[in-house]
């Protein structure tokens, strides 16, 4: 159907997408198609078919409105932040992207001043509010996505990722994938009494969901949180491992396999300690 052959150029494989998508849509079969990069200069087509009646739940929105924000400076140089981020990656100049203390920054000069841009005004708590609530009620999924991204210089990560951790069940795929990319850099800054089993289960969830960058991010935590939480392994091999063995059997996209493999054994070596009483130690509000 896509009448590809190794080595097309990227114009010809997203025009392939766009008429295979369209096809299927036709014939009123659900579909996801995606350009997803596989490593070592190879760029994969996936495309996910919906089996009827098969549907992963979603959230509803808190409370469905446009949200107002006192200031739309920071999206103006999220603007920028992004064009300075495409224009490098058009040239050809690797950039990295690192986390201080949760504080998202880049390796480009000039990319890292937008971040401490956009750090002065996430330290505004009215902004802050402002974005979390988009991300809970704003219709908007382009303002949902934007907000998502400016709480990564808001500050008071654990507090943000609790209130966001719902919007991995939303409705739009690039929604979600936003929110686990946001929690993947910061899960070893989540207090010990943080509700670990329900964001678990919310990547158990994604894991299901018929997109790449839906399983990719999700498998992505599920690791570091299976490996990092051992008390999540028996939820996690109960309610996803089927899953987990359908994904590693299937993919041939190596990034996503190679996490796979890496949950699976993770799940395999568990063996359950004898329980003892936990330290007492000073609640951290969660």
């Amino acid at each position: 159907m896509l009448h590809l052959s190794p080595g097309a150029k990227y114009a010809s494989m997203e025009k392939a997408c766009e008429r295979v998508k369209k096809s299927l849509t036709d014939r009123r079969i659900i579909c996801d198609t995606d350009i997803v990069d596989g490593g070592s200069d190879n760029l994969f087509v996936v495309i996910d078919i919906s089996e009827p009646g098969r549907i992963v739940p979603t959230r509803p929105l808190s409370d469905p409105r446009y949200i107002k924000v006192p200031t739309e400076k920071p999206n103006l140089i999220l603007k920028e932040l992004r064009e300075r981020l495409t224009l490098l990656t058009y040239d050809g100049r690797s950039f990295k992207e690192t986390y201080s203390n949760g504080v998202k920054h880049y390796s480009d000069a000039v990319a890292d001043e937008k971040t401490r841009e956009l750090a002065s005004y996430g330290s505004v708590p009215e902004l802050r509010d402002a974005w979390l609530n988009i991300v809970q009620s704003d219709p908007n999924p382009d303002r949902r996505i934007d907000a998502i991204e400016l709480l990564n210089w808001s500050g008071n990560y654990p507090q943000t990722i609790f209130k966001i951790m719902p919007a991995l069940d939303d409705v739009n795929k690039d929604v979600r994938v936003a929110v686990a990319k946001f929690i993947y850099p910061r899960l070893e800054l989540l207090p010990y009494d943080f509700d670990f089993g329900k964001l678990t289960s919310a990547f158990c969830r994604q894991i299901c969901r018929p997109s790449h960058g839906d399983r990719l991010r999700a498998m992505a935590c599920l690791s570091v949180l299976v490996r990092d939480k051992p008390e999540m392994v028996p939820p996690t091999r109960e309610v996803a491992l089927d899953q987990i063995n359908l994904i590693a059997e299937r993919t041939r996209i190596p990034p996503l396999k190679e996490l796979t493999e890496r949950v699976k054994l993770l799940l395999s070596n568990y063996r359950e300690k004898t329980r003892t009483k936990k330290p007492v130690i000073e609640d951290s509000n969660f």
